[in-house]
């Protein structure tokens, strides 16, 4: 288990704050969805990105993360991974692949790739 990089959370709660009225799902999950938390603005979500821990290693179905996140209707759908599965729905909204430099080779399956430096 690894803790996200400090940098890319103070960089999407940032983001979020400038937007008035902008809330955050955040949908944690591998081959099926193990949380959903919302946070309202000033509701504690950069605590609660600082202190997620993910467990990385490939065999992630992006599919039951991706049909969670759109019935929230996104504007935008950020999934921070390494790529390494299979992406089934396509949700309404936009997407976002953040990966980290070791995978800047995947291919994003939609949407637009971001490789994390």
């Amino acid at each position: 288990m690894r803790h996200l990089h400090a940098a890319l959370v103070r960089r999407l709660h940032a983001a979020l704050v400038r937007r008035q009225h902008a809330a955050l799902v955040l949908v944690v999950g591998d081959d099926r969805v193990r949380e959903v938390s919302r946070f309202e603005p000033g509701q504690g979500a950069l605590q609660a990105l600082l202190a997620l821990a993910v467990k990385g290693g490939g065999d992630t179905d992006f599919t039951p993360l991706l049909e969670e996140a759109d019935r929230h209707r996104p504007d935008l759908t950020v999934l921070l991974t390494d790529l390494q599965g299979p992406a089934h729905h396509r949700p309404q909204g936009g997407v976002l692949w953040a990966v980290p430099p070791a995978f800047a080779h995947a291919v994003a399956p939609f949407g637009r790739k971001l490789v994390l430096r």
